[in-house]
């Protein structure tokens, strides 16, 4: 390979390919993040004190012994999981900007319960329709879960809150829904 006489010094060719690629890259990097808190930094600040949680209200928690107990009459290999993102239920099967805004959509939701089978498949998600539920935009949340979970072959049980108090009328409304997605599996 040649060489290159700049200022009277003889530099191989070669330093300065590789010296052009490193200004390149410097010039076209990506900016730092800057700005970006520091997640860390964050979580364990001193002003800011954490304390767990129950995962389910007490009317939820009727809905999962309901759910648990319908379950164990009819096929005791399957499990609820209360609580669940969504994201990690259903995925894209694309990789285009409109899976990728698509997905984020539906990441950020979530199940209050998963019914899955033995292999830890989901089969349906049950929504327990509380009081707090119609506040804001929850109808375009529920269609979001609803079309989603359609187009995913999951199923969407939906449980009204005053049903919630009466465990016969609920235990009955979740055996029948079951029972149906326990025919198709």
């Amino acid at each position: 390979m040649g060489t290159i006489n700049l200022a009277g010094y003889s530099i191989p060719l070669w330093i300065i390919v590789v010296a052009a690629l490193v200004i390149a890259a410097l010039a076209f990097r990506r900016p730092h993040k800057r700005g970006r808190p520091d997640q860390v930094a964050a979580v364990s600040h001193q002003a800011v004190s954490w304390r767990r949680r129950a995962v389910l209200n007490h009317n939820e928690g009727l809905v999962y012994e309901s759910a648990q107990a319908v379950l164990e009459q009819l096929k005791p290999s399957w499990n609820v999981w209360p609580q669940v993102s969504l994201g990690e239920v259903v995925e894209t099967q694309g990789r285009s900007e409109a899976d990728k805004e698509a997905y984020r959509w539906i990441n950020s939701k979530r199940a209050d319960f998963l019914v899955v089978d033995d292999m830890g498949w989901p089969l349906a998600v049950i929504e327990y329709q509380g009081k707090g539920h119609y506040r804001g935009n929850a109808a375009e949340r529920d269609a979001v879960k609803r079309t989603v979970l359609a187009k995913a072959g999951i199923q969407y049980i939906e449980v009204p809150a005053e049903m919630s108090k009466r465990r016969s009328q609920l235990d009955a409304h979740l055996r029948a829904e079951l029972q149906e997605i326990a025919a198709l599996a």
